[in-house]
Protein backbone atom coordinates (compact mmCIF):
# COMPACT_ATOMS: atom_id res chain seq x y z
CA UNK A 1 0.00 0.00 0.00
CA UNK A 2 0.91 3.63 -0.37
CA UNK A 3 2.59 5.69 2.30
CA UNK A 4 0.35 6.67 5.20
CA UNK A 5 -2.19 3.85 4.66
CA UNK A 6 -1.45 2.08 7.98
CA UNK A 7 1.02 -0.70 7.08
CA UNK A 8 3.30 -0.29 10.12
CA UNK A 9 0.33 -0.09 12.46
CA UNK A 10 -1.06 -3.31 10.94
CA UNK A 11 2.20 -5.26 11.29
CA UNK A 12 3.43 -3.78 14.63
CA UNK A 13 0.42 -2.21 16.38
CA UNK A 14 0.65 -0.17 19.55
CA UNK A 15 0.28 -0.60 23.30
CA UNK A 16 -3.49 -1.10 23.10
CA UNK A 17 -3.85 -2.91 19.77
CA UNK A 18 -1.33 -5.63 19.03
CA UNK A 19 -0.21 -6.05 15.43
CA UNK A 20 0.47 -9.18 13.41
CA UNK A 21 4.08 -9.69 14.62
CA UNK A 22 3.21 -9.76 18.38
CA UNK A 23 0.27 -12.05 17.74
CA UNK A 24 2.29 -14.45 15.53
CA UNK A 25 5.20 -14.61 17.98
CA UNK A 26 2.88 -15.37 20.91
CA UNK A 27 1.06 -18.08 18.98
CA UNK A 28 4.33 -19.69 17.86
CA UNK A 29 5.79 -19.90 21.37
CA UNK A 30 2.50 -21.26 22.75
CA UNK A 31 2.76 -24.12 20.23
CA UNK A 32 6.45 -24.78 20.94
CA UNK A 33 5.80 -25.19 24.67
CA UNK A 34 4.31 -28.62 23.89
CA UNK A 35 7.46 -29.79 22.05
CA UNK A 36 10.58 -31.30 23.66
CA UNK A 37 13.62 -29.97 21.79
CA UNK A 38 13.37 -26.63 20.00
CA UNK A 39 15.28 -23.40 19.49
CA UNK A 40 14.31 -19.99 18.09
CA UNK A 41 16.58 -17.28 16.67
CA UNK A 42 15.50 -13.82 15.56
CA UNK A 43 17.07 -11.47 13.05
CA UNK A 44 16.03 -7.88 12.27
CA UNK A 45 17.13 -6.37 8.93
CA UNK A 46 16.18 -3.29 6.98
CA UNK A 47 16.72 -2.51 3.31
CA UNK A 48 17.54 1.18 2.98
CA UNK A 49 18.53 2.60 -0.40
CA UNK A 50 19.12 -0.94 -1.72
CA UNK A 51 21.48 -1.75 1.18
CA UNK A 52 20.87 -4.40 3.86
CA UNK A 53 21.41 -3.16 7.42
CA UNK A 54 21.64 -5.23 10.60
CA UNK A 55 19.48 -3.53 13.25
CA UNK A 56 20.61 -5.90 16.04
CA UNK A 57 24.31 -5.33 15.56
CA UNK A 58 26.23 -4.60 18.74
CA UNK A 59 28.60 -2.17 17.05
CA UNK A 60 27.71 1.51 17.16
CA UNK A 61 26.46 3.22 14.03
CA UNK A 62 25.09 1.61 10.89
CA UNK A 63 26.10 -1.98 10.12
CA UNK A 64 25.66 -3.11 6.53
CA UNK A 65 25.65 -6.80 5.63
CA UNK A 66 25.83 -8.75 2.39
CA UNK A 67 23.35 -11.25 1.02
CA UNK A 68 24.78 -14.46 -0.45
CA UNK A 69 23.10 -16.67 -3.01
CA UNK A 70 22.84 -20.44 -2.49
CA UNK A 71 21.13 -22.69 -5.02
CA UNK A 72 18.35 -24.76 -3.56
CA UNK A 73 18.71 -28.53 -3.21
CA UNK A 74 17.42 -30.72 -6.00
CA UNK A 75 18.48 -28.42 -8.79
CA UNK A 76 14.99 -26.95 -9.24
CA UNK A 77 16.49 -23.61 -10.25
CA UNK A 78 15.03 -21.63 -7.36
CA UNK A 79 17.86 -19.74 -5.63
CA UNK A 80 18.05 -19.25 -1.90
CA UNK A 81 19.60 -16.13 -0.39
CA UNK A 82 21.06 -15.94 3.08
CA UNK A 83 22.67 -13.27 5.20
CA UNK A 84 25.17 -15.12 7.43
CA UNK A 85 26.78 -11.89 8.65
CA UNK A 86 23.59 -10.66 10.29
CA UNK A 87 23.10 -10.95 14.04
CA UNK A 88 20.95 -13.91 15.07
CA UNK A 89 19.78 -13.67 18.66
CA UNK A 90 18.42 -16.73 20.42
CA UNK A 91 15.18 -16.15 22.35
CA UNK A 92 13.20 -18.43 24.68
CA UNK A 93 9.90 -16.56 25.07
CA UNK A 94 7.77 -13.95 23.29
CA UNK A 95 9.02 -11.08 25.45
CA UNK A 96 12.64 -11.58 24.35
CA UNK A 97 11.58 -11.79 20.69
CA UNK A 98 9.54 -8.59 20.91
CA UNK A 99 12.36 -6.85 22.79
CA UNK A 100 14.68 -7.57 19.85
CA UNK A 101 11.99 -6.29 17.45
CA UNK A 102 11.53 -2.95 19.22
CA UNK A 103 15.30 -2.55 19.52
CA UNK A 104 15.54 -2.79 15.74
CA UNK A 105 12.59 -0.40 15.29
CA UNK A 106 14.44 2.30 17.25
CA UNK A 107 17.25 2.12 14.68
CA UNK A 108 15.00 2.08 11.66
CA UNK A 109 15.09 4.99 9.23
CA UNK A 110 11.97 7.21 9.43
CA UNK A 111 11.25 10.76 8.28
CA UNK A 112 8.50 13.36 8.17
CA UNK A 113 6.78 13.94 4.84
CA UNK A 114 3.72 15.83 3.64
CA UNK A 115 1.70 12.59 3.62
CA UNK A 116 2.99 10.93 6.83
CA UNK A 117 4.56 12.47 9.92
CA UNK A 118 6.43 9.24 10.71
CA UNK A 119 7.05 7.68 7.32
CA UNK A 120 9.11 4.48 7.08
CA UNK A 121 11.99 5.05 4.67
CA UNK A 122 13.08 1.38 4.53
CA UNK A 123 11.70 -2.18 4.36
CA UNK A 124 11.79 -3.98 7.71
CA UNK A 125 12.26 -7.78 7.72
CA UNK A 126 11.79 -9.57 11.05
CA UNK A 127 12.91 -13.22 10.66
CA UNK A 128 12.41 -16.12 13.06
CA UNK A 129 14.43 -19.32 12.50
CA UNK A 130 12.88 -22.32 14.30
CA UNK A 131 14.67 -25.66 14.82
CA UNK A 132 13.18 -28.85 16.25
CA UNK A 133 15.16 -32.06 16.85
CA UNK A 134 14.44 -35.68 17.73
CA UNK A 135 17.35 -37.57 19.29
CA UNK A 136 15.74 -40.96 18.79
CA UNK A 137 15.33 -40.49 15.05
CA UNK A 138 18.44 -38.34 14.66
CA UNK A 139 16.32 -35.90 12.63
CA UNK A 140 16.05 -32.11 12.60
CA UNK A 141 13.19 -29.90 11.34
CA UNK A 142 13.99 -26.36 10.24
CA UNK A 143 11.64 -23.53 9.39
CA UNK A 144 11.88 -19.81 8.68
CA UNK A 145 9.21 -17.14 9.20
CA UNK A 146 9.63 -13.71 7.54
CA UNK A 147 7.42 -10.92 8.91
CA UNK A 148 7.91 -7.94 6.57
CA UNK A 149 6.84 -4.31 6.92
CA UNK A 150 7.24 -2.83 3.43
CA UNK A 151 7.80 0.88 2.92
CA UNK A 152 4.98 2.66 1.14
CA UNK A 153 5.07 3.66 -2.50
CA UNK A 154 4.78 7.42 -2.95
CA UNK A 155 4.74 10.20 -5.50
CA UNK A 156 7.20 13.02 -4.95
CA UNK A 157 4.78 15.69 -6.10
CA UNK A 158 2.48 14.68 -3.24
CA UNK A 159 4.91 13.60 -0.50
CA UNK A 160 7.27 16.55 -1.04
CA UNK A 161 5.17 18.97 -3.07
CA UNK A 162 4.47 21.35 -0.19
CA UNK A 163 8.07 21.45 1.00
CA UNK A 164 9.18 21.62 4.64
CA UNK A 165 10.69 24.81 6.01
CA UNK A 166 12.76 22.94 8.64
CA UNK A 167 14.57 20.81 6.04
CA UNK A 168 17.71 21.68 4.17
CA UNK A 169 18.16 21.02 0.45
CA UNK A 170 20.41 18.09 1.38
CA UNK A 171 17.59 16.49 3.41
CA UNK A 172 15.11 16.93 0.58
CA UNK A 173 17.56 15.40 -1.88
CA UNK A 174 18.06 12.43 0.46
CA UNK A 175 14.29 11.89 0.69
CA UNK A 176 14.04 11.93 -3.09
CA UNK A 177 16.66 9.16 -3.32
CA UNK A 178 14.88 7.19 -0.59
CA UNK A 179 11.58 7.42 -2.46
CA UNK A 180 13.27 6.35 -5.70
CA UNK A 181 14.88 3.32 -4.04
CA UNK A 182 11.58 2.29 -2.39
CA UNK A 183 9.63 2.54 -5.64
CA UNK A 184 12.34 0.61 -7.50
CA UNK A 185 12.34 -2.28 -5.03
CA UNK A 186 8.52 -2.47 -5.09
CA UNK A 187 8.55 -2.43 -8.89
CA UNK A 188 11.02 -5.32 -8.94
CA UNK A 189 8.84 -7.23 -6.49
CA UNK A 190 5.82 -6.72 -8.76
CA UNK A 191 7.87 -7.90 -11.75
CA UNK A 192 8.95 -11.07 -9.90
CA UNK A 193 5.32 -11.86 -9.07
CA UNK A 194 4.30 -11.19 -12.66
CA UNK A 195 6.93 -13.61 -13.98
CA UNK A 196 5.93 -16.27 -11.48
CA UNK A 197 2.29 -16.09 -12.60
CA UNK A 198 3.01 -16.49 -16.31
CA UNK A 199 1.60 -19.72 -17.80
CA UNK A 200 3.92 -22.66 -18.46
CA UNK A 201 3.17 -22.45 -22.18
CA UNK A 202 5.36 -19.35 -22.42
CA UNK A 203 8.42 -21.60 -22.11
CA UNK A 204 11.67 -20.59 -20.44
CA UNK A 205 11.08 -17.64 -18.15
CA UNK A 206 13.52 -15.59 -16.16
CA UNK A 207 12.52 -14.43 -12.68
CA UNK A 208 14.67 -11.39 -11.74
CA UNK A 209 15.31 -12.17 -8.07
CA UNK A 210 18.79 -10.62 -8.18
CA UNK A 211 17.69 -7.18 -9.40
CA UNK A 212 16.72 -5.98 -5.91
CA UNK A 213 17.83 -6.63 -2.34
CA UNK A 214 14.18 -7.09 -1.30
CA UNK A 215 13.49 -9.80 -3.87
CA UNK A 216 16.71 -11.59 -2.91
CA UNK A 217 15.68 -11.92 0.73
CA UNK A 218 12.10 -12.93 -0.17
CA UNK A 219 12.98 -15.24 -3.09
CA UNK A 220 12.17 -18.44 -1.20
CA UNK A 221 8.95 -16.87 0.10
CA UNK A 222 7.52 -16.44 -3.42
CA UNK A 223 9.11 -19.12 -5.53
CA UNK A 224 10.22 -21.82 -3.11
CA UNK A 225 8.81 -24.19 -0.54
CA UNK A 226 6.73 -21.68 1.39
CA UNK A 227 3.31 -20.32 2.31
CA UNK A 228 2.83 -16.61 1.81
CA UNK A 229 0.20 -14.18 3.12
CA UNK A 230 0.00 -10.68 1.65
CA UNK A 231 -1.99 -7.82 3.26
CA UNK A 232 -3.06 -4.85 1.12
CA UNK A 233 -3.62 -1.52 2.92
CA UNK A 234 -5.97 0.78 1.01
CA UNK A 235 -6.61 4.46 1.65
CA UNK A 236 -10.29 5.51 1.65
CA UNK A 237 -9.54 9.00 0.26
CA UNK A 238 -10.74 9.80 -3.25
CA UNK A 239 -7.46 11.48 -4.08
CA UNK A 240 -5.64 8.17 -3.42
CA UNK A 241 -7.79 6.10 -5.78
CA UNK A 242 -4.99 5.58 -8.33
CA UNK A 243 -2.55 4.23 -5.73
CA UNK A 244 -5.34 2.09 -4.24
CA UNK A 245 -6.11 0.59 -7.65
CA UNK A 246 -2.45 -0.26 -8.24
CA UNK A 247 -2.15 -1.88 -4.79
CA UNK A 248 -5.24 -4.02 -5.39
CA UNK A 249 -3.99 -5.14 -8.79
CA UNK A 250 -0.66 -6.06 -7.17
CA UNK A 251 -2.45 -8.17 -4.56
CA UNK A 252 -4.64 -9.81 -7.21
CA UNK A 253 -1.55 -10.79 -9.20
CA UNK A 254 0.29 -12.07 -6.08
CA UNK A 255 -2.71 -14.25 -5.19
CA UNK A 256 -2.12 -16.23 -8.39
CA UNK A 257 1.29 -17.51 -7.24
CA UNK A 258 1.06 -21.21 -6.40
CA UNK A 259 3.72 -22.75 -4.14
CA UNK A 260 4.05 -26.28 -2.78
CA UNK A 261 5.30 -26.23 0.81
CA UNK A 262 7.35 -29.21 2.00
CA UNK A 263 8.69 -30.09 5.42
CA UNK A 264 12.39 -29.30 5.76
CA UNK A 265 13.74 -32.40 7.49
CA UNK A 266 17.43 -33.21 7.90
CA UNK A 267 18.58 -36.73 8.83
CA UNK A 268 21.93 -36.96 10.64
CA UNK A 269 22.43 -40.62 9.72
CA UNK A 270 20.86 -43.32 7.61
CA UNK A 271 17.71 -44.62 9.31
CA UNK A 272 17.81 -48.17 10.59
CA UNK A 273 15.74 -51.04 9.25
CA UNK A 274 13.36 -50.72 12.17
CA UNK A 275 12.74 -47.06 11.36
CA UNK A 276 12.28 -47.91 7.70
CA UNK A 277 9.83 -50.64 8.62
CA UNK A 278 7.93 -48.25 10.86
CA UNK A 279 7.86 -45.67 8.07
CA UNK A 280 6.74 -48.31 5.56
CA UNK A 281 4.01 -49.45 7.92
CA UNK A 282 2.91 -45.89 8.43
CA UNK A 283 2.84 -45.35 4.70
CA UNK A 284 0.84 -48.56 4.21
CA UNK A 285 -1.62 -47.42 6.87
CA UNK A 286 -1.91 -44.07 5.17
CA UNK A 287 -2.50 -45.70 1.79
CA UNK A 288 -5.11 -48.00 3.30
CA UNK A 289 -6.82 -45.06 4.93
CA UNK A 290 -6.64 -43.25 1.61
CA UNK A 291 -8.33 -46.19 -0.17
CA UNK A 292 -10.93 -46.41 2.55
CA UNK A 293 -11.55 -42.69 2.24
CA UNK A 294 -11.90 -43.06 -1.52
CA UNK A 295 -14.37 -45.92 -1.07
CA UNK A 296 -16.35 -43.99 1.50
CA UNK A 297 -16.21 -40.96 -0.74
CA UNK A 298 -17.56 -42.95 -3.70
CA UNK A 299 -20.31 -44.40 -1.52
CA UNK A 300 -21.13 -40.93 -0.25
CA UNK A 301 -21.24 -39.70 -3.85
CA UNK A 302 -23.62 -42.53 -4.83
CA UNK A 303 -25.82 -41.82 -1.80
CA UNK A 304 -25.72 -38.14 -2.57
CA UNK A 305 -26.75 -38.80 -6.16
CA UNK A 306 -29.60 -41.06 -5.02
CA UNK A 307 -30.74 -38.47 -2.51
CA UNK A 308 -30.49 -35.83 -5.18
CA UNK A 309 -32.69 -37.90 -7.51
CA UNK A 310 -35.21 -38.39 -4.72
CA UNK A 311 -35.12 -34.70 -3.97
CA UNK A 312 -35.70 -33.94 -7.65
CA UNK A 313 -38.69 -36.29 -7.71
CA UNK A 314 -40.05 -34.73 -4.53
CA UNK A 315 -39.56 -31.29 -5.99
CA UNK A 316 -41.42 -32.31 -9.14
CA UNK A 317 -44.29 -33.73 -7.09
CA UNK A 318 -44.38 -30.57 -5.01
CA UNK A 319 -44.41 -28.50 -8.18
CA UNK A 320 -47.35 -30.50 -9.53
CA UNK A 321 -49.20 -30.15 -6.24
CA UNK A 322 -48.40 -26.48 -6.26
CA UNK A 323 -49.82 -26.13 -9.76
CA UNK A 324 -52.98 -27.98 -8.72
CA UNK A 325 -53.34 -25.84 -5.65
CA UNK A 326 -52.83 -22.72 -7.72
CA UNK A 327 -55.50 -23.90 -10.16
CA UNK A 328 -57.90 -24.63 -7.30
CA UNK A 329 -57.12 -21.30 -5.77
CA UNK A 330 -57.80 -19.59 -9.08
CA UNK A 331 -61.13 -21.43 -9.45
CA UNK A 332 -62.07 -20.62 -5.88
CA UNK A 333 -61.14 -16.99 -6.40
CA UNK A 334 -63.27 -16.88 -9.56
CA UNK A 335 -66.23 -18.48 -7.77
CA UNK A 336 -65.83 -16.15 -4.82
CA UNK A 337 -65.67 -13.16 -7.15
CA UNK A 338 -68.80 -14.30 -8.98
CA UNK A 339 -70.62 -14.94 -5.71
CA UNK A 340 -69.55 -11.57 -4.41
CA UNK A 341 -70.86 -9.86 -7.54
CA UNK A 342 -74.16 -11.77 -7.28
CA UNK A 343 -74.47 -10.87 -3.62
CA UNK A 344 -73.78 -7.25 -4.40
CA UNK A 345 -76.45 -7.29 -7.10
CA UNK A 346 -78.94 -8.95 -4.70
CA UNK A 347 -78.13 -6.45 -1.97
CA UNK A 348 -78.62 -3.61 -4.43
CA UNK A 349 -81.96 -5.06 -5.56
CA UNK A 350 -83.11 -5.46 -1.94
CA UNK A 351 -81.93 -1.96 -1.24
CA UNK A 352 -84.05 -0.62 -4.11
CA UNK A 353 -87.05 -2.64 -2.91
CA UNK A 354 -86.53 -1.24 0.56
CA UNK A 355 -86.54 2.28 -0.86
CA UNK A 356 -89.74 1.56 -2.83
CA UNK A 357 -91.42 0.05 0.26
CA UNK A 358 -90.43 3.04 2.33
CA UNK A 359 -91.83 5.42 -0.30
CA UNK A 360 -95.08 3.39 -0.51
CA UNK A 361 -95.30 3.37 3.32
CA UNK A 362 -94.85 7.14 3.47
CA UNK A 363 -97.52 7.58 0.79
CA UNK A 364 -99.87 5.21 2.70
CA UNK A 365 -99.29 7.13 5.94
CA UNK A 366 -100.02 10.45 4.22
CA UNK A 367 -103.16 9.00 2.59
CA UNK A 368 -104.30 7.61 5.98
CA UNK A 369 -103.77 11.05 7.53
CA UNK A 370 -105.80 12.67 4.75
CA UNK A 371 -108.58 10.07 5.24
CA UNK A 372 -108.66 10.74 8.98
CA UNK A 373 -108.89 14.46 8.34
CA UNK A 374 -111.71 13.87 5.83
CA UNK A 375 -113.51 11.69 8.36
CA UNK A 376 -113.21 14.36 11.04
CA UNK A 377 -114.52 16.96 8.57
CA UNK A 378 -117.53 14.74 7.72
CA UNK A 379 -118.24 14.20 11.40
CA UNK A 380 -118.13 17.93 11.94
CA UNK A 381 -120.54 18.47 9.01
CA UNK A 382 -122.85 15.77 10.41
CA UNK A 383 -122.80 17.45 13.83
CA UNK A 384 -123.58 20.81 12.22
CA UNK A 385 -126.49 19.30 10.26
CA UNK A 386 -127.85 17.57 13.35
CA UNK A 387 -127.59 20.76 15.37
CA UNK A 388 -129.31 22.71 12.58
CA UNK A 389 -132.10 20.12 12.43
CA UNK A 390 -132.45 20.22 16.20
CA UNK A 391 -132.71 23.98 16.07
CA UNK A 392 -135.40 23.83 13.37
CA UNK A 393 -137.30 21.20 15.36
CA UNK A 394 -137.18 23.40 18.41
CA UNK A 395 -138.74 26.23 16.40
CA UNK A 396 -141.65 24.03 15.22
CA UNK A 397 -142.28 21.59 18.12
CA UNK A 398 -145.91 21.07 17.23
CA UNK A 399 -145.22 20.18 13.65
CA UNK A 400 -142.40 17.89 14.74
CA UNK A 401 -144.66 16.05 17.17
CA UNK A 402 -147.29 15.63 14.50
CA UNK A 403 -144.65 14.45 12.04
CA UNK A 404 -143.30 11.97 14.56
CA UNK A 405 -146.80 10.68 15.30
CA UNK A 406 -147.44 10.35 11.60
CA UNK A 407 -144.17 8.55 11.11
CA UNK A 408 -145.04 6.26 13.99
CA UNK A 409 -148.32 5.30 12.24
CA UNK A 410 -147.64 5.42 8.55
CA UNK A 411 -150.60 3.26 7.50
CA UNK A 412 -153.29 5.01 9.58
CA UNK A 413 -152.42 8.56 8.63
CA UNK A 414 -154.10 8.61 5.24
CA UNK A 415 -157.30 7.24 6.70
CA UNK A 416 -157.33 9.82 9.50
CA UNK A 417 -156.76 12.65 7.03
CA UNK A 418 -159.34 11.32 4.64
CA UNK A 419 -161.87 10.79 7.44
CA UNK A 420 -161.22 14.25 8.73
CA UNK A 421 -161.56 15.62 5.26
CA UNK A 422 -164.82 13.76 4.74
CA UNK A 423 -166.19 14.98 8.02
CA UNK A 424 -165.32 18.52 7.16
CA UNK A 425 -166.78 18.40 3.62
CA UNK A 426 -169.88 20.52 2.88
CA UNK A 427 -171.85 17.44 1.82
CA UNK A 428 -171.45 15.82 5.21
CA UNK A 429 -174.72 15.20 7.05
CA UNK A 430 -173.27 16.41 10.31
CA UNK A 431 -172.37 19.81 8.95
CA UNK A 432 -174.43 22.69 10.33
CA UNK A 433 -174.97 25.92 8.63
CA UNK A 434 -173.13 27.50 5.75
CA UNK A 435 -170.84 29.84 7.72
CA UNK A 436 -169.76 27.24 10.20
CA UNK A 437 -169.14 24.73 7.40
CA UNK A 438 -166.84 27.00 5.46
CA UNK A 439 -164.65 27.70 8.45
CA UNK A 440 -164.38 24.02 9.25
CA UNK A 441 -163.35 23.27 5.65
CA UNK A 442 -160.67 25.90 5.70
CA UNK A 443 -159.29 24.60 9.00
CA UNK A 444 -159.24 21.05 7.68
CA UNK A 445 -157.45 22.15 4.52
CA UNK A 446 -154.81 23.98 6.50
CA UNK A 447 -154.30 21.02 8.79
CA UNK A 448 -153.96 18.67 5.86
CA UNK A 449 -151.39 20.96 4.16
CA UNK A 450 -149.40 21.28 7.37
CA UNK A 451 -149.47 17.54 7.84
CA UNK A 452 -148.29 16.90 4.30
CA UNK A 453 -145.50 19.43 4.63
CA UNK A 454 -144.31 17.96 7.94
CA UNK A 455 -144.49 14.49 6.50
CA UNK A 456 -142.42 15.49 3.43
CA UNK A 457 -139.86 17.29 5.57
CA UNK A 458 -139.53 14.28 7.89
CA UNK A 459 -139.03 11.97 4.91
CA UNK A 460 -136.36 14.24 3.47
CA UNK A 461 -134.59 14.36 6.83
CA UNK A 462 -134.76 10.60 7.20
CA UNK A 463 -133.38 10.16 3.69
CA UNK A 464 -130.57 12.55 4.38
CA UNK A 465 -129.80 10.83 7.70
CA UNK A 466 -129.83 7.46 6.00
CA UNK A 467 -127.49 8.72 3.26
CA UNK A 468 -125.10 10.20 5.84
CA UNK A 469 -125.16 6.93 7.78
CA UNK A 470 -124.38 4.96 4.63
CA UNK A 471 -121.51 7.32 3.75
CA UNK A 472 -120.12 7.02 7.26
CA UNK A 473 -120.26 3.22 7.14
CA UNK A 474 -118.60 3.20 3.73
CA UNK A 475 -115.79 5.47 4.95
CA UNK A 476 -115.29 3.34 8.06
CA UNK A 477 -115.15 0.17 5.97
CA UNK A 478 -112.83 1.79 3.43
CA UNK A 479 -110.24 3.18 5.87
CA UNK A 480 -110.38 0.53 8.57
CA UNK A 481 -108.01 -1.68 6.50
CA UNK A 482 -105.67 1.25 5.79
CA UNK A 483 -105.61 2.22 9.46
CA UNK A 484 -104.97 -1.40 10.45
CA UNK A 485 -102.10 -1.66 7.94
CA UNK A 486 -100.70 1.65 9.20
CA UNK A 487 -100.79 0.34 12.77
CA UNK A 488 -99.03 -2.90 11.82
CA UNK A 489 -96.37 -1.13 9.79
CA UNK A 490 -95.74 1.25 12.66
CA UNK A 491 -94.72 -1.70 14.87
CA UNK A 492 -92.19 -2.96 12.32
CA UNK A 493 -88.58 -1.95 12.87
CA UNK A 494 -87.66 0.25 9.89
CA UNK A 495 -84.64 -0.78 7.85
CA UNK A 496 -81.82 1.69 7.72
CA UNK A 497 -79.69 2.30 4.67
CA UNK A 498 -77.19 4.99 3.83
CA UNK A 499 -78.83 7.97 2.23
CA UNK A 500 -82.44 6.82 2.92
CA UNK A 501 -84.80 9.31 4.55
CA UNK A 502 -86.64 7.67 7.46
CA UNK A 503 -90.47 7.80 7.20
CA UNK A 504 -92.45 10.20 9.36
CA UNK A 505 -93.83 9.02 12.67
CA UNK A 506 -97.02 6.97 12.21
CA UNK A 507 -100.30 8.55 13.26
CA UNK A 508 -102.34 6.52 15.74
CA UNK A 509 -105.97 6.85 14.74
CA UNK A 510 -108.94 6.34 17.12
CA UNK A 511 -112.59 7.07 17.28
CA UNK A 512 -112.48 9.35 20.31
CA UNK A 513 -113.63 12.39 18.34
CA UNK A 514 -116.41 10.40 16.67
CA UNK A 515 -117.67 9.20 20.05
CA UNK A 516 -117.58 12.80 21.27
CA UNK A 517 -119.65 13.99 18.34
CA UNK A 518 -122.18 11.19 18.73
CA UNK A 519 -122.44 11.93 22.44
CA UNK A 520 -123.44 15.55 21.80
CA UNK A 521 -126.45 14.51 19.68
CA UNK A 522 -129.89 13.86 21.19
CA UNK A 523 -130.63 10.26 22.00
CA UNK A 524 -133.16 9.78 19.20
CA UNK A 525 -130.88 11.47 16.63
CA UNK A 526 -127.81 9.62 17.91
Amino acid sequence: GQTGSGKTFTIIGDSQNRGIIPRAVTSMFDTLQHRKHWAVEVCVLEIYNERARDLLATTPGVTQVDIHEVMGPGGDGVPSFHCPEATHREVRNPEEALTALFEGLRRRETARTDMNHNSSRSHLIFTLNITQSDDALKATLRGRLHLVDLAGCERLKRSMGGGCSDKTPRDRDMQRREAGAINKSLTQLALVIYRLTQPASVGLRHVPYRDSMLTRLLADSFGGSSKTCLIINCSPLIKDREETRCALEFGKRANLVKNVAEINIEMQQEPSDIVKALVAKELADLRREKEEMKTRLNEAIVDAMAQQRRRVEEVQELLQENQQLEKRLEDTSTSASTSRMDNQAEVFRLYEQNLLLRQWLEAAVEEAARAQNAKLALQKQLLALVQQGTKQDAENPTQLEEARSVLARPEEQPEGFEARSANLSPDSPSSTGGGGGSESAEAAAEAAAASREAQARAKRREARLAKLEEDTKALNARWSDILAEGGNSSTTTPLTSPGVVQPKAQTNFNLAQEDKVMGELPEDEA
